[in-house]
């Protein structure tokens, strides 16, 4: 699964991360999350990053990133 997150202002978006990783855990599906508007915080996307690896979130992945992911064949 393919997840995006767009976020321009600052909000609530980072309040979600949490439950969104919660989320992910419990649907047992590979998941890779795209950030993308800047609008959170450095420290709310790092603490997103790190959960990476750990289960079932694959990779965090900003659009250039995820775009090199794909453009190397890695999906």
């Amino acid at each position: 699964m393919i997840e995006g997150k767009w976020q321009q202002s600052s909000g609530s978006v980072e309040e979600k991360f949490p439950f969104l990783v919660l989320t992910i855990e419990d649907s047992g599906i590979s998941t890779l999350v795209v950030l993308d508007g800047g609008g959170y915080s450095e420290g709310a996307e790092q603490w997103l990053r790190n959960q990476a690896g750990k289960a079932w979130l694959l990779h965090v992945f900003s659009i250039p990133e995820f775009q090199k992911f794909v453009n190397d064949n890695k999906l």
